[in-house]
């Protein structure tokens, strides 16, 4: 899993890189590097000026994986006379909580428009080689649409207050907060 290194910016806010928490979610970082209060603390969910409606990076670098221990795999052990196939090396993501666009070495992987949805890219032709790292980027946009796709307990539905926050332009959904709520990691695949 990759979890370690990552960071969090906005161009909005160009003096800000703090340390990111990957699973976890950009309202939580925030706090941890003390930038806004405790958003469930009184009315405090209602001051989003901060962080609503300005595109946030979470940033990490890597270097590409040499041996097949450095992640996940999703083929059986192989005998040693069987022929070497063709790997190709996924890029997964269990959960972005959404409109996010995701970049590894500055190419555009695709966009996250959809919580519950696990997304996955082939990126082994995109990686550096050897000890050069690499560098992936998820940008949270709200200009993303995302059809209102998340979590009930986000804001407004179940137990959370309701934000109050502008409606998105594509559903009249409304977001507490954004992030990689779930694991990113490799897997090595057959082709």
């Amino acid at each position: 899993v990759i979890v370690s290194s990552w960071t969090l910016s906005s161009s909005s806010h160009r003096d800000i890189l703090i340390p990111a928490k990957v699973p976890g979610d950009l309202l939580t970082d925030l706090v941890d590097a003390n930038l806004v209060d405790e958003p469930y603390y009184e009315l405090n969910f209602k001051n989003h000026t901060f962080w609503s409606g300005k595109i946030w990076n979470y940033t990490l670098s890597f270097v590409s994986p040499s041996q097949p221990d450095e992640f996940r795999s999703d083929t059986n052990n192989k005998d040693d006379e069987e022929e070497e196939e063709e790997e190709e090396l996924l890029l997964v993501f269990d959960g972005i909580k959404m409109g996010a666009r995701i970049y590894l070495n500055e190419r555009s992987l695709g966009t996250a428009t959809d919580q519950f949805m696990r997304y996955q890219f082939p990126i082994r032709s995109l990686l550096n080689k050897g000890s050069e790292p690499n560098t992936l980027v998820v940008s949270f946009d709200p200009a993303i649409p995302t059809a209102g796709r998340y979590m009930a307990c986000s804001g407004g539905w179940d137990w959370a207050p309701f934000p109050d926050l502008p409606l998105t332009n594509d559903t009249a959904s409304r977001s507490h907060t954004r992030g990689i709520w779930k694991s990113v990691y490799l897997v090595r695949v057959s082709t």
